[in-house]
């Protein structure tokens, strides 16, 4: 099934990427090649400002840190969601 939704999605992005370029590069055909280095560009500006350390304190605020080690949870956290970007 994630797979399926995984594969959706991509082709989903790939026909708004082509709809989109054609509309900008009128006469130009789109390739795979510029897709991947659109989503290749897209997907830096996004790591670089993600709020990963707010992303983390919602992930773990059900969890009820103590607050003792709260700020550490959220520090390696953070730091896990940075590397999955």
């Amino acid at each position: 099934m994630a797979r399926r939704v995984l594969e959706m999605t991509s082709h989903d992005g790939w026909y708004a990427f082509r709809s989109a370029y054609r509309f900008r590069y009128i006469g130009n055909v789109p390739t795979r090649a510029h897709y991947r280095r659109w989503r290749k560009q897209v997907r830096a500006i996004a790591a670089k400002h993600f709020p990963s350390r707010m992303a983390a304190e919602m992930v773990l605020a059900p969890l009820a840190v103590a607050p003792r080690w709260r700020q550490s949870a959220v520090t390696l956290a953070a730091g896990a969601i940075r590397l999955t970007l």
